[in-house]
C-alpha cells in the first residue's frame, strides 16, 4: 500500500483520506497544503477519484478494498463515480 507524507510524519492513503474526511465535515477546512507546495482541495470525489489521481475506482479503490478484505462505507454519503467501457467491451 502506498504511503504519503504528512508533515514529517509517514501515512497510508486511508488514513489520509479519514484525516481529510475529519477536517472537512467536523472543522469545514477545505484545503491541503501538501508538504511539496501544492494546495489540493479535500475531495474524494473531486480531487482523489479525478483524471489526474485514481481516475478509475476499480483499479485503485476496488483492487485494494477485495484485497484487504474491506468494505468503506465512502459511497454511503459520495456519488460513486461510474466508469467509461472500453469500446471493445461495448462491441461484446
Amino acid at each position: 500500500m502506498g504511503r504519503l507524507r504528512q508533515g514529517r510524519k509517514s501515512i497510508k492513503h486511508m488514513q489520509l483520506l479519514d484525516l481529510w474526511r475529519d477536517s472537512v465535515v467536523r472543522v469545514g477546512k477545505r484545503s491541503y497544503l501538501a508538504p511539496s507546495g501544492v494546495t489540493y482541495d479535500m475531495s474524494l470525489q473531486n480531487t482523489c477519484m479525478s483524471a489526474d489521481c485514481h481516475a478509475k475506482k476499480t483499479e485503485f479503490c476496488d483492487r485494494c478494498h477485495n484485497y484487504t478484505g474491506v468494505v468503506p462505507y465512502c459511497w454511503d454519503c459520495h456519488i460513486e463515480p461510474k466508469e467509461e467501457k472500453l469500446q471493445a467491451e461495448e462491441k461484446h
